[in-house]
C-alpha cells in the first residue's frame, strides 16, 4: 500500500511500513530537514557547511517524505554538464564541527536509515528523469561515483563505502567497496556485483527507503567488518569484509568521516535533482553490540 499525498503531487507516496513509530532505540543523531537548512546537530554530530562540497545541496519544501513530519527534505542538484565533466554535491557528517578528524571518538559500527527520491521527469519543479550516463574516454576520478561512504582519513584507516556505477538504460548498479591493503579498491563481496540494479526505473518519481548497517575490523587481517544494505525493508546485499580486504591503521572505529553522494560524481547530460530525506544514525562505540530495536524497521 502507499502513502498519498504531499510532495510532487498526489502520486508520490512510500510505503505504509515506512512511517509506524513504535518503540525503538533512539538513534544518535535524526535530521528529517525539519529546520528548512542544514543546521540541525545532535549529540555532537551535524552536517558540514562547506559551500566548495555542498553549494549544490539545499533544504527544499518542494518533496518531503510523506509522513514524517517534516515539510522539507534536502536537494542534490546535478546540472548538465559535458562529457568527463564532474558534478560535486556532497553532504558530509560532522563531529564536533569537524570533518576529517573524529579525535579518536568514531564509533566502530553505524546503522543508517535514509530515503533517496530519483526522479521521472514529470515533476513540477523541473529536471530531467534519472540517467545514470557512462562517461567515454575519461581519467577514473569521474567515474568515482561514491553513493554513502563512512571510514578513516584520505591516507590511512578502513573504509568502506557503496559506489554507484553506471548500467544500462541509464540505470545504477550499487557496489560495496573496502580500502584494499596493496592501497587499491577492492569489492567487499562478490554479490555486489551480481548484475542487478541498486538504482532502477521502478524505483522513479517515489520515494525508497535504505538501511545500511556498516562495521570496521577490528584489526589488520580480521574478518569481522561487513556491510549490508536494505532496501525498503528487504535485505538487498550482504557483503561481509575478508581479511585481504582492510588495511592501514585506526582499526576498530569509523575515525574520520561520512557523507552522501561525493566531491567527485560522473556528471548527468541533462540537469538532474536527487532527494534525500528522513536521515536516521545509530553509532555503536565498540564492537559487538546490537543493532537498533527491530531492525532494520527500527522504528
Amino acid at each position: 500500500m502507499l502513502l498519498r499525498g504531499i510532495g510532487r503531487g498526489i502520486d508520490r507516496g512510500i510505503g505504509a511500513r515506512d512511517i509506524v513509530t513504535g518503540t525503538g532505540t533512539a538513534p544518535t543523531f535524526q535530521d528529517f530537514f525539519a529546520s528548512g537548512d542544514l543546521s540541525h546537530s545532535e549529540n555532537n554530530w551535524g552536517w558540514l557547511d562547506n559551500s566548495g562540497l555542498n553549494a549544490s545541496v539545499t533544504v527544499v519544501a518542494d518533496n518531503p517524505v510523506p509522513g514524517l513530519g517534516s515539510s522539507y527534505s534536502c536537494r542534490f542538484t546535478y546540472v548538465g554538464v559535458a562529457n568527463c565533466t564532474d558534478n560535486r554535491p556532497e553532504l558530509r557528517l560532522t563531529y564536533n564541527g569537524n570533518s576529517e578528524s573524529w579525535g579518536g571518538n568514531g564509533p566502530a559500527e553505524a546503522f543508517f536509515e535514509f530515503y533517496h527520491y530519483y526522479p521521472d521527469g514529470t515533476e513540477s519543479w523541473g529536471g530531467a528523469q534519472y540517467s545514470h550516463r557512462t562517461q567515454v574516454g575519461c581519467a577514473d576520478a569521474t567515474n568515482n561515483n561514491k553513493w554513502i561512504i563512512m571510514g578513516g582519513n584520505q591516507s590511512s584507516g578502513p573504509i568502506k563505502w557503496i559506489e554507484s556505477e553506471a548500467a544500462s538504460g541509464g540505470e545504477s548498479f550499487l557496489t560495496m567497496k573496502n580500502r584494499h591493503l596493496s592501497g587499491g579498491d577492492a569489492q567487499s563481496n562478490p554479490n555486489s556485483e551480481d548484475g542487478s540494479k541498486g538504482i532502477h526505473s521502478g524505483m522513479y518519481g517515489q520515494w525508497t527507503r535504505w538501511n545500511w548497517q556498516v562495521r570496521v575490523p577490528s584489526g589488520s587481517g580480521n574478518t569481522d567488518g561487513l556491510q549490508r544494505l536494505w532496501r525498503d525493508g528487504v535485505l538487498w546485499k550482504d557483503g561481509n569484509g575478508t581479511a585481504s580486504e582492510e588495511q592501514g591503521s585506526g582499526f576498530g572505529e569509523l575515525t574520520a568521516h561520512g557523507y552522501f553522494f561525493g566531491a567527485s560524481n560522473s556528471g548527468f547530460s541533462s540537469t538532474t535533482y536527487i532527494f534525500l530525506g528522513g536521515v536516521r544514525i545509530w553509532f555503536n562505540s565498540s564492537l559487538g553490540q546490537s543493532a537498533p530495536t527491530g531492525w532494520p524497521n527500527p522504528l
